[in-house]
């Protein structure tokens, strides 16, 4: 009796706590603007666990009751839940990897290697149906009855949960400067799936993986909104302050495998635009070109800021600077054609890449990128004459 009544608590209660708050995280993390491909991927680990949380309740709560219906409903859930332990470590696993490496063909590689791990996991998981290899729901108590292959669904889950571990061991190891505390990646990356997995190992029916990772997400977001100084209210961009931060970090790093660029962006005319159709409209070309600047940056790991006022800046490890400013230029050419806005809404960019390390060479690097951008700006100014108006 206290055995169930403590399971009944744990698969419950338990759930439903962490349920609430990853629900409430993740809400505000898919409303969010942010498409940097990294944070989009622990967008889908938080997808993941909310519906991991919800299939385990659920399913607990049907298994071993009887009739047609639950019989069906255990099935399908059972179904569906393992898939999502496979997903779920993919994601994990793939957000390790974007968190920790910058080498775009290394996490290609981790990224297919793990995916087709996954893959031919659901294939099996779908023969199962049949051969009840993996697992069956017993037919006179539907119950949920593991197969002679169950294993591989453990190998397969703990195996990338344990790959993901090892290797944000590895970059705490080297003190590798990452987005998240180096305390931070040890607790959640490596102690928490570490610790799930043996608990688990220990005592089968207590599958804590789950619980414990939910919270670790919870403590991956604290910290990723404690090491953001502060966005502005405006664009959702990083703000002045959190550009200087970045900065800051980027003059104590020693090496680079691809040395950072400073794009360093102004709108056009826009004094002509806040005096000839309003603030408003002014605030409209801000947030319009915040937008367009996201769009563009979205697959990247390129860190964008607004500066202050109508200034723009992005730190981008690029090999291509030009090829990046012209693609920024398109993306304003292509908005002004559909916009259908009175004006042309347009930027002048300049760049400067970073030659050295410390604060002379940040330093040298802003000036560089600032006297860029006003010979950029001068010929844009020719260009339009004056006038935004189309």
């Amino acid at each position: 009796m206290w055995g169930f009544m403590y399971e009944l608590f744990y698969r419950t209660e338990v759930n439903v706590i962490c349920l609430f708050l990853l629900a409430w995280v993740t809400y505000h993390l898919v409303a969010s603007q942010d498409q940097q491909t990294k944070n989009i991927i622990f967008k889908r680990v938080m997808i993941s666990s909310v519906l991991i949380l919800v299939l385990e309740t659920i399913q607990f709560l049907i298994d071993g009751h009887t009739g047609k219906w639950f019989f069906i409903l255990n099935y399908f859930l059972s179904f569906t839940y393992l898939i999502f332990n496979g997903v779920m470590a993919y994601y994990w696993f793939v957000y390790t990897v974007y968190l920790v490496t910058t080498k775009e063909k290394l996490r290609t590689i981790l990224e297919w290697t793990a995916a087709l791990s996954v893959i031919l996991f659901v294939l099996i998981l779908v023969a199962s149906v049949f051969t009840k290899t993996v697992f069956y729901i017993d037919g006179e108590t539907n119950t949920f009855v593991t197969g002679s292959l169950y294993f591989i669904q453990a190998m397969l889950t703990y195996g990338l949960f344990t790959s993901a571990a090892f290797i944000a061991l590895m970059a705490v190891i080297r003190k590798q400067k990452l987005m998240f505390s180096l305390g931070t990646v040890f607790v959640v990356f490596v102690c928490m799936p570490c610790a799930g997995g043996i608990v688990h190992w220990i005592f089968p029916k207590a599958k804590v993986i789950w619980q414990l990772l939910a919270m670790g997400q919870l403590l991956v977001v604290c910290d990723y909104k404690f090491s953001l100084v502060s966005i502005d209210a405006l664009t959702s961009m990083n703000n002045r302050r959190s550009f200087n931060s970045r900065i800051t970090q980027i003059a104590n790093e020693e090496f680079f495998e691809v040395k950072p660029t400073l794009f360093m962006m102004d709108i056009n005319l826009f004094k002509e635009i806040n005096d000839g159709f309003g603030h408003p409209e002014g605030d409209a070309a801000l947030t319009q070109t915040a937008r367009l600047l996201k769009n563009v940056f979205s697959k990247s790991d390129a860190f964008l800021s607004r500066f202050g006022g109508d200034e723009f800046c992005v730190l981008y490890n690029c090999l291509d600077a030009e090829t990046v400013k012209q693609r920024v230029y398109k993306a304003f050419d292509e908005y002004n054609q559909i916009s259908g806005k009175p004006y042309l809404l347009s930027i002048s960019i300049g760049y400067a890449q970073l030659v050295g390390t410390g604060k002379g060479a940040i330093d040298s690097m802003l000036k560089r990128a600032d006297q860029d951008l006003y010979t950029e700006k001068n010929l844009a100014h020719k260009m339009l004459d004056g006038t935004i108006k189309k």
